[in-house]
């Protein structure tokens, strides 16, 4: 899906939803952003107001407009973030709490300049200020340095272009032959490399295996959404790079450049944690799980985001043969599951398939959610199976894990165990939260574990999780679980 990039000028108004960046320079104006998970919906305005009055009128405008858009606005799912003068932003505070409306946050302007992005998916408002105070916050060594690694010196010159207009970046090196990398990481010590898959003398993944065991550096893959670079992107993620984009094209380089620039930052943070890779073989051969009626009757439901292919394939060939019913939601998009799952179907004892709509949920099969479309589970009779809708996003996704979830706990109710691992956000934690209430036994991946604790933590802090353990101790957990020999007691891992 294509990323819908809005520019905000002073008095203009707009609502979005799915996904869509809005951009724009806030300057001595009032920035109002009203946000929603449930509806993956944004409106935002950049109010001129310098009285109370004027700004309650424009106030009054956005709140009307994501009415008309959506319906029924129930104040309770919608997010109130503002950027401008404080006698202005005390005010909307008080406007807000009268129509039964919160202000989450807001942000008080400095003198300079404040320029801020909403992306409406991940329900997330970036701001920077721009001028001094960034100048001071972005010295060198306190940006993230990034290497470049492109065979191509156009691709090289355009994420140079792409990355260094952006103040908490500075891009350290470029190298067009993998056989510089190594060298390059222990002369410039970048925080975040990007990769181009198709390279001479070895290609992305191939890299990437080489890379990691010795530098655990996050790296983002940079690469054309074919099916055959769609094949290549899902190795080198199983072997640890954390993300990727698309290659940037000149008629919608403004688009590509944001999306580029936001997942670099993302990526820089992140703390690569050393993996044996998606090669590498359990420590110990799978152990059959002891109650075969169990496997005839749970359900286990899977969500994962950043780093989830690689942690799924780890913890796919940790499994014994026969397994109970799995169903898996991944962030990944429409060209990926497919490709995803045939991948895991030729290397695990039990079948693994993209869901199609009715699909069976059956013992010792695994159904990955198709990207692009919602998954959910339906029961008929004594009988499971799954619907593939193509229905709005939920928690900023689709496919959603608490989609997934939350028809889970409907369904199966108790005979469910419903896991979360690595990735960024809160997607799951209210879907497994249901599962919990209905009586489902629940699985959160520790941090030390994690690629990134964003999904896990939120069940965590939800109470969602009763049980937190590594990646490697959740094969054992489920045989405990399906075995009978555990509480809902929560165990730290």
């Amino acid at each position: 899906m294509e990323t819908k990039i809005i520019n905000l000028s002073p008095g203009e108004l707009t609502f979005q939803s799915g996904n869509s960046v809005v951009g724009t320079q806030v300057g001595r104006h009032t920035l109002i952003c009203m946000m929603s998970e449930q509806h993956t919906a944004a409106g935002m305005i950049l109010s001129t107001a310098q009285s109370n009055l004027s700004l309650d009128f424009d106030l009054e405008k956005l709140i009307a407009k994501v009415g008309e858009s959506i319906g029924k606005i129930e104040p309770s799912q919608w997010t109130f973030k503002a950027i401008g003068p404080k006698h202005l932003l005390d005010h909307s505070a008080q406007f807000l709490a009268s129509k039964g409306f919160d202000l989450k946050t807001a942000h008080l302007t400095a003198p300079e300049n404040i320029e801020a992005f909403l992306f409406v998916q991940q329900v997330r408002l970036r701001i920077r200020e721009i001028g001094p105070t960034t100048a001071a916050s972005t010295e060198r060594g306190k940006r993230k340095r990034v290497l470049i690694v492109d065979d191509s010196r156009t691709m090289r010159e355009l994420l140079q272009r792409i990355l260094s207009v952006d103040p908490d970046l500075e891009v350290v090196g470029l190298a067009d032959r993998p056989s510089q990398v190594e060298d390059m990481i222990k002369s410039l010590k970048p925080d975040v490399l990007t990769m181009d898959i198709d390279m001479p003398e070895c290609d992305g993944p191939t890299l990437i295996g080489r890379l990691l065991p010795k530098y655990p550096i996050p790296i983002v893959l940079i690469s054309a959404l074919g099916m055959e670079q769609g094949r290549q992107v899902l190795r080198g993620l199983e072997l640890g790079a954390v993300d990727y984009v698309q290659k940037p094209v000149l008629d919608k380089l403004d688009e590509a450049s944001v999306v580029i620039r936001e997942k670099v930052k993302i990526a820089a943070d992140i703390k690569i944690k050393t993996r044996a890779g998606s090669d590498a073989k359990p420590k110990v051969a799978p152990k059959p799980f002891r109650h075969s009626a169990a496997v005839e009757k749970v359900i286990i439901a899977i969500g994962a985001s950043t780093g989830g292919p690689e942690t799924l394939t780890h913890f796919f060939k940790s499994l014994p043969e026969n397994i109970p019913p799995i169903l898996v939601v991944q962030h990944i998009p429409p060209i990926f599951s497919g490709a995803f799952a045939a991948r895991l179907d030729g290397m695990l004892p039990f079948r693994v398939k993209e869901a199609e709509d009715h699909d069976e949920v059956k013992p010792n099969q695994v159904l990955i959610a198709p990207g692009g479309k919602q998954m959910a589970v339906l029961k008929k009779g004594a009988q499971f199976y799954v619907r593939i809708r193509d229905d709005q996003p939920m928690s900023g996704h689709k496919p959603s894990v608490d989609y997934l979830f939350e028809s889970v706990a409907q369904a199966a109710g108790e005979f469910a165990i419903g896991i979360i691992m690595t990735g960024m956000g809160t997607d799951g934690a209210k879907g497994l939260l249901s599962m919990l209430q209905k009586g489902a036994r629940t699985i959160a991946q520790d941090e030390a574990s994690s690629i990134v604790y964003g999904m896990p933590k939120a069940a965590v802090q939800n109470g969602s999780a009763q049980i937190i353990c590594s990646l490697d101790q959740m094969p054992e957990t489920l045989a405990e679980l399906l075995g009978g020999g555990l509480g809902t007691k929560r165990r730290a891992g």
